[in-house]
């Protein structure tokens, strides 16, 4: 199928309600189905990664057959990071080690990804991208699901930021500003 120049994919956050939408994802790449541009917010852009390096079944492997061995939600890593999430596992083992994230095949994918964050300084929407920079790359996908008083907030570029979701949680206005009328 293909998509034309005027389509662009937003994909919405919601935490563990994002599982439905690697499977979306997936359906996705075995159609060889892409848009010129993707817009994501919080889950969604740790979705949207996986989808742009045309991983299939990683998100899904990561949100759901992972989350039981490793139980990455929880109130005991308050303690530890500050956060109800395992963001060592999430944001440096899973990519890393256990799930490695092909940032070839993500660099070689001519789509834009811009991921929405929450600029804690201006209070406005973030849209950024990243193709060169693996560490940034994770570190705006990390930023991008940082729920405020249980996550910490992620320094990117220099700028704290939180989970985009508090002030795009459905990017579409942004997608269309960009000409994506569709």
């Amino acid at each position: 199928m293909e998509i034309d120049k005027h389509t662009g994919l937003v994909l919405e956050g919601g935490g563990m309600r994002g599982v439905f939408t690697c499977g979306v994802l997936d359906w996705l790449l075995d159609h060889h189905i892409d848009f010129p541009y993707t817009v994501a917010v919080s889950a969604g852009a740790c979705n949207g990664l996986s989808y742009m390096s045309r991983q299939r079944g990683r998100a899904k492997y990561s949100n759901i057959d992972m989350l039981k061995k490793y139980k990455y939600i929880g109130m005991r890593f308050l303690w530890t990071q500050h956060s109800i999430l395992n963001q060592e596992l999430l944001y440096k083992d899973f990519p890393e080690r256990i799930v490695p994230y092909d940032f070839e095949a993500y660099r070689a994918n001519p789509g834009v990804f811009e991921m929405v964050t929450t600029n804690c300084l201006t209070g406005r929407a973030d849209y950024l991208s990243e193709k060169e920079n693996y560490n940034r790359l994770i570190r705006i996908a990390k930023a991008s699901s940082s729920l405020p008083y249980v996550c910490p907030v992620v320094v990117v570029d220099r700028v704290p930021m939180l989970d985009g979701g508090i002030v795009d949680s459905i990017p579409v206005g942004r997608a269309m500003s960009l000409g994506y009328e569709r």
